[in-house]
C-alpha cells in the first residue's frame, strides 16, 4: 500500500496550520543566507515547483539584488495525463511560459532560467544525465533549493536524490508531503525541519506567481479536476517557508 499516495485534497492546512503554529522550529535568516553563499540556485522538477518549494525565498533574493539561478528539470508536459505528442509538446510550451510568467512575479528575469528539457516523468530514469548536468551549472558557493527526497512525486525525489549526488550546500522543501502526511505523522524527520520567515507583501508576491499557473489551476476537459487543488493554493498564504536540512546543509 502507497501510504503517501497524493489524492484528493489531502491533510486540511488549517491542521498543519494549528500544529505548525504550536512548534519551536529552527528559523533561517536569510540576511545571514545571502552574505554566507553567492548565488541561489532552485532545481525545480517542473514549472511550478520553484514556487511552491521556495517561492518567498525567491521573492526575498530579487529584493536583495542576489544572484539567481532557477533550473527547470522539465517542462511539466505530462501534468494532464496520457497525450498524443503534440498535445504534449503544446502543453509543455505553454508551462514554459507560465513558468516565466510566474518567476516575474517575484522579480525573476526569464534569463535566469535554464531549462534542461528532460522529459516529465522520466527523471527517476535519467538521474545520470541530471547528474551532469548540475555538475555543469553548480558552482562553489552556491546555496541549492530542491524537492525533499522522500516527497511523493516521483520526479520530486529522483531530483532530490540527483542534487544530493552533487557537492552542494542543500535546503530540501516538501512539497507533496504535505497533501499525504499528517501532523507529528512519525515517518517525517521533524527535527531537521527549519523555517524562512516571509512579509506579507512576500506572500501576495508567491501568490501571485502561482496564479499564472493556469494550465495547473484549471479544470479542462482531459482533466475535471485541477492539478493543483484548493488545498495546495491555500499553503501558498503561508507566513512561513520550510525547508529539510541535512549533513550538507547551511
Amino acid at each position: 500500500m502507497n501510504d503517501r499516495a497524493i489524492v484528493g485534497e489531502g491533510t486540511a492546512e488549517s491542521d498543519w496550520a494549528d500544529w505548525l503554529n504550536r512548534q519551536h522550529l529552527p528559523r533561517l535568516a536569510v540576511p545571514e543566507l545571502f552574505a554566507k553563499y553567492r548565488r541561489l540556485v532552485v532545481v525545480a522538477p517542473h514549472p511550478d515547483d520553484e514556487i511552491l518549494a521556495c517561492g518567498g525565498l525567491l521573492a526575498l533574493a530579487a529584493l536583495a539584488n542576489f544572484p539567481v539561478l532557477v533550473v527547470a528539470v522539465t517542462d511539466g508536459e505530462a501534468s494532464h495525463g496520457p497525450a498524443d505528442h503534440y498535445q504534449r509538446a503544446r502543453l509543455g510550451k505553454l508551462r514554459v511560459q507560465e513558468r516565466c510568467a510566474g518567476l516575474l512575479q517575484l522579480g525573476i528575469e526569464p534569463a535566469c532560467v535554464v531549462r534542461l528539457e528532460i522529459s516529465d516523468g522520466t527523471v527517476a530514469q535519467n538521474t545520470a544525465e541530471l547528474v551532469t548536468q548540475l555538475d555543469r551549472l553548480l558552482k562553489p558557493g552556491d546555496l541549492v533549493v530542491t524537492t525533499w527526497f522522500e516527497d511523493g512525486h516521483p520526479d520530486h525525489e529522483a531530483t532530490a536524490h540527483a542534487v544530493r549526488r552533487t557537492d552542494c550546500q542543500l535546503l530540501q522543501a516538501p512539497v507533496w508531503m504535505w497533501h499525504w502526511a499528517t501532523p507529528a505523522g512519525a515517518r517525517i524527520p521533524w527535527a531537521k525541519l527549519a523555517a524562512i520567515e516571509l512579509s506579507d507583501s512576500v506572500v501576495q508576491a508567491k501568490q501571485n506567481a502561482l496564479a499564472k499557473h493556469h494550465s495547473q489551476i484549471a479544470s479542462c476537459s482531459s482533466r475535471p479536476e485541477p492539478v493543483l487543488m484548493p488545498s495546495i493554493i491555500k499553503r501558498t498564504a503561508r507566513r512561513h517557508e520550510y525547508f529539510f536540512l541535512g549533513d550538507n546543509t547551511v
